[in-house]
């Protein structure tokens, strides 16, 4: 122990980011602490500030590692193609996240922001508990610790992420494409990113394509409907009236139906005030909703929950949705500042590669098409048919708002 402490305290080791002794110290020492913490009584003063304090010590240890493994992946194509920008509330909320299940690992479904526990006693095997369970953790540490303390040359760096792909099944960061960053502001940060990335299935994670922004492409629910029906697996990201910054990942590809659709790797979340990922849960395959021009069921997309009780709701209006705490499909809490919420921002992006189709499903097939066998007839008998050149507008076909819009 002693070799590494006096390396971590050189300062002319040329570290990507300078990580605190005193932090990585508590962190491998705070098992032997927390054995002498386990000898106090519950309630004496002495415990509850220990406890605090070593809490405070390893969500720092965390952030740390965090800070340290997004300067190291700053000059990657991939990180590169983002161009995004990291809090310090972001960086927060993901360590939190990533240490639930250590920190309140006797209550596997507390909200970590929210709730008070000063009886928690940690050993060796929890930590190592925790590191099976978080793929993602074990990936920055190791690729931190390499760059420390020169594994790798910096040369390297890349092909060592390559190969953590591999090996955890992840990838940090996809490519971004599709974006014109000049006129788009996204919703997401590189914390967001890589916490949704690392619940997507691996095929998916090697790329991220913008398909739709409110911002960009106007608000108006069949403009986004024209860009997202029949792409594939997506993220959809919404932004309530309060703040609010929740979403889901579909699983496969948007397509109209009164019937529920998707599988079981779709999942729902929230970034911001705080994040959480909420997977299914197998008591209901109610993963996807999308219908419109229905007169008996919803118009609108959903995901999760039941019909008028969804995990996620966008009405077909664009203008407003609700959250329903206590979701079945993935237990998930209210994920908006209100149930039923105005919606501020909308994106969706695709995930993986593009997909090609011969064609696009209409969302209202004209009657020209209803019936092929009575329009051959007409043809062989020369008396039609009369309308064909003048079917309604499709409502998949781009919006008046974006024709002034150039393409991202």
């Amino acid at each position: 122990m002693i070799p590494l402490l006096s390396l971590l305290s050189n300062n002319s080791l040329p570290l990507p980011h300078r990580v605190s002794c005193e932090i990585i110290t508590a962190f491998l020492y705070f098992p032997s602490v927390c054995l002498m913490f386990h000898q106090y009584p519950v309630n004496s003063r002495f415990r509850m500030s220990v406890w605090h304090h070593l809490k405070t010590c390893i969500i720092s240890f965390v952030e740390e590692m965090l800070s340290a493994f997004i300067l190291i992946i700053t000059d990657t194509p991939q990180f590169i193609s983002w161009r995004l920008g990291v809090t310090e509330a972001s960086t927060e909320h993901l360590s939190l996240l990533l240490l639930h299940d250590l920190l309140y690992k006797d209550y596997p479904h507390t909200d970590v922001q929210h709730q008070h526990v000063s009886d928690q006693v940690y050993t060796e095997t929890d930590i190592e508990i925790w590191l099976t369970k978080c793929s993602l953790m074990v990936m920055v540490l190791e690729m931190v610790f390499r760059a420390c303390f020169k594994v790798l040359s910096e040369s390297s760096l890349q092909e060592a992420a390559a190969s953590q792909s591999q090996n955890y099944g992840f990838q940090p960061l996809p490519f971004c494409v599709g974006v014109d960053w000049k006129r788009f502001k996204t919703l997401l940060d590189i914390p967001s990113v890589l916490l949704l990335n690392s619940h997507i299935p691996p095929a998916y994670r090697s790329t991220w394509h913008l398909l739709f922004s409110s911002n960009v492409h106007g608000e108006s629910f069949s403009s986004m409907l024209t860009r997202v029906v029949c792409q594939g697996p997506s993220i959809l990201l919404v932004r309530d009236k309060n703040g609010y910054v929740f979403g889901g990942f579909a699983s496969e590809a948007w397509e109209p139906s009164t019937k529920f659709s998707g599988t079981a790797d779709s999942f729902v979340f929230t970034l911001v005030p705080r994040m959480g990922v909420y997977l299914a849960t197998g008591y209901n395959s109610n993963f996807m909703y999308l219908a419109v021009n229905q007169q008996t069921f919803p118009n609108g997309m959903g995901l999760g929950g039941q019909l008028n009780n969804f995990g996620i709701w966008l009405d077909a209006n664009f203008d407003h949705g609700h959250s329903t705490a206590g979701c079945t499909t993935f237990n998930s809490p209210q994920l908006s500042a209100e149930s039923h919420f105005r919606v501020d921002v909308v994106e969706v992006w695709r995930i993986g590669p593009e997909v090609v189709k011969d064609k696009v499903q209409r969302l209202d097939p004209s009657i020209l098409d209803i019936d092929p066998e009575a329009k051959a007839m007409l043809s062989l008998i020369n008396k039609g048919p009369v309308s064909e050149g003048l079917r309604e507008k499709d409502p998949m076909a781009d919006m008046p708002e974006e024709k002034n819009l150039l393409p991202l």
